[in-house]
């Protein structure tokens, strides 16, 4: 029996054993090497430092009534190698009416420029 399934495997392809970035925590970087993890770092520090270049965001205490809505980094690698960080509000927790204009969180929105 284990010959036979043995024979019907099939093998996974390069693209199946591939990491899936985006299901990434800022987190998991911490357990990569050492090099890996500053190209990682380095890509959030870009997408940081072009945040503030473009003043996409102002500091603000948030008013009392108002809950804090949550951020998280999204991954990915370019099909060259590069590796991409950006920082996204979790926007699904608005409420209409509420909280639509003005967005207190520790993550910014991105606006054209």
């Amino acid at each position: 029996m284990l010959s036979y399934l043995c024979a019907k495997a099939v093998p996974l392809s390069e693209e199946a054993s591939k990491p899936n970035y985006r299901e990434w925590s800022y987190r998991d970087l911490l357990c990569l090497s050492e090099s890996e993890r500053k190209q990682w770092f380095k890509a959030c520090k870009v997408e940081l430092d072009m945040l503030k270049q473009y003043k996409v965001f102002e500091v603000s205490d948030h008013p009392s009534d108002h809950k804090v809505i949550k951020n998280q980094w999204v991954f990915d690698e370019k099909s060259d190698g590069r590796k991409c960080a950006r920082l996204v509000v979790k926007g699904f927790s608005q409420v209409k009416g509420l909280d639509f204009d003005q967005i207190f969180s520790p993550g910014v929105h991105f606006e054209k420029v």
